[in-house]
């Protein structure tokens, strides 16, 4: 039997559906708990409770990573959270503050892209529960550098050919931007390297680099030709006669202390010059 929608209904779905994904949430989340799929941790014998990374190794700059609390009863039964934790408790009903890095009220903490902001601190968070200010955990979230960070400043696709009666050509790429890099170590006891990204125009990049396992790479290529249209009378060409975009120049300069430590560098800069490398006294870049 077919179902009949009535004008006025219609007209009256838009109120109704701005309130439909507030009570939908609410009620899958209380379906899940009266499964048993869920489980406010109020209501469990809780006198016990840590937390830590889901992956011991850290978070790095740009990074995010899932925590886990496990809470432990008078009998010694546990109970985890959802999510990474594969278990039942809900993080709604959490209380969690942190500092450094960012908590994301979804079961996870991450840190800001730029280092300057994290180097030399330690990332913390501290859970509490409402229902029983007394009970808490708390951890510290190390910090990791060994990343493989990507700085893209390649220029745009040429733009396609119209379908006119005799077909039209598409463009050449777009131009990519100069760009200069500068490395040098970084102070103190733990290997590190400083690195900013700066492009011709635009806003300079800062990155701090573990030379072991990590790196940086920089791309500037000229963008590809847009592809020519057919008309009915004929066809245009490819962008690609026209030829790929000029490619950004590339300047490395690095203190002569990061020599030994180039290969952490990957460089590309198709349609224009071979990379620059020059190596000079540079102080800490911050």
């Amino acid at each position: 039997m077919s179902t009949r929608v009535s004008v006025w209904q219609v007209l009256r779905r838009p109120a109704f559906l701005a309130l439909a994904p507030a009570v939908v949430l609410a009620g899958c989340t209380q379906m899940k708990i009266d499964m048993g799929m869920r489980m406010n941790v109020a209501k469990l014998p809780v006198n016990r409770m840590e937390v830590h990374l889901a992956k011991p190794q850290g978070v790095g700059p740009g990074q995010k990573a899932s925590l886990v609390v496990t809470f432990t009863g008078p009998n010694g039964q546990t109970w985890r959270t959802e999510g990474a934790g594969r278990g039942a408790i809900m993080w709604e009903a959490l209380t969690i503050t942190s500092t450094v890095a960012t908590y994301n009220n979804d079961g996870t903490v991450s840190l800001p892209l730029d280092p300057r902001m994290s180097d030399g601190r330690t990332g913390h968070v501290v859970v509490t529960l409402a229902f029983n200010p007394d009970l808490r955990a708390e951890a510290d979230i190390p910090t990791r550098y060994d990343l493989n960070y990507y700085a893209d400043f390649n220029g745009n696709s040429g733009s396609s050919g119209n379908n006119v009666p005799g077909g039209r050509d598409g463009s050449s790429g777009g131009r990519a931007p100069d760009v200069t890099i500068r490395l040098v170590m970084h102070p103190g006891d733990r290997k590190l390297i400083e690195a900013e990204v700066e492009p011709e125009y635009g806003q300079e990049t800062f990155y701090l680099i573990d030379p072991d396992g990590g790196s940086l790479s920089v791309s500037a290529n000229g963008g590809p030709g847009g592809a020519g249209a057919s008309g009915p009378f004929g066809s245009g060409q490819d962008g690609t006669v026209g030829g790929r975009g000029r490619g950004g120049k590339i300047t490395v300069i690095y203190d002569p202390a990061v020599g030994s430590y180039l290969s952490v560098l990957q460089l590309s800069s198709l349609g224009g010059p071979e990379p620059v490398f020059i190596s000079k006294q540079l102080d800490p870049l911050w």
